[in-house]
């Protein structure tokens, strides 16, 4: 009976694919450094720092996050995210949000917009028909456009 986890065949193993997917070596320098900076962080708590390491850290995978304080910290986040309260209509008439100034009241302030809503409008026109230019301007935006309104008086 074969191994599950035999080593891979030659050709594999020598394959270009094979050679690219490879970690990079890891420098010699790199490999002292790792456990002398484990066993001096270990050192200020413990008697023997060296074994510590040999028993605990060396050729094991060590998880260098903590699981736990990322979930707090995402609960944390999702507080946060949190819908935040907006203001009611009594508190935004109160705090008089929509009211414009005065000194914004003059006419020649909203000719520009007036212009813009021309060529709006013309490029909405185009060359489509009436009927379908009345189509088009029953959705069309008015900001900006001149109007004037009409009392009507109903009989029964």
């Amino acid at each position: 009976m074969s191994n599950l986890y035999s080593h891979l065949p030659r050709y594999v193993q020598s394959s270009q694919v094979a050679k690219n997917e490879r970690s990079p070596p890891v420098s010699e320098t790199t490999r002292k450094f790792i456990p002398n900076f484990v066993i001096g962080s270990i050192e200020s708590t413990s008697k023997d720092p060296a074994k510590i390491y040999a028993t605990k850290v060396k050729d094991k995978v060590i998880l260098l996050d903590n699981p736990l304080k990322s979930s707090e910290e995402k609960k944390k986040r999702i507080k946060i995210k949190k819908k935040v309260k907006s203001m009611s209509a009594k508190e935004k008439r109160q705090s008089k949000i929509y009211e414009v100034p005065k000194e914004c009241h003059r006419y020649e302030l909203f000719v520009p917009l007036h212009e813009l809503w021309l060529q709006y409008i013309e490029e909405l026109y185009g060359k489509s028909s009436p009927n379908i230019f009345g189509q088009k301007l029953l959705k069309a935006d008015f900001h900006g456009a001149i109007l004037t309104g009409e009392k009507y008086k109903y009989y029964c």
